[in-house]
């Protein structure tokens, strides 16, 4: 009885680990195209504001 349960609370903690990194790798995903926004906008825009 005691092995069955310490192997349902290890299926458990792994399937919320992996629930934890895909979502951390939908974050990052989401968060790419984001950055990438930004950096553009800080390399592109700042300057041109910066100039005149």
């Amino acid at each position: 009885m005691d092995f069955r349960i310490a192997i349902v609370l290890l299926i458990a903690r792994v399937v919320d680990d992996t629930r934890r990194a895909l979502r951390l790798c939908l974050l990052l995903l989401a968060a790419a195209p984001v950055s990438g926004i930004a950096i553009y906008v800080g390399v592109h825009v700042v300057p041109a504001l910066i100039k005149p």
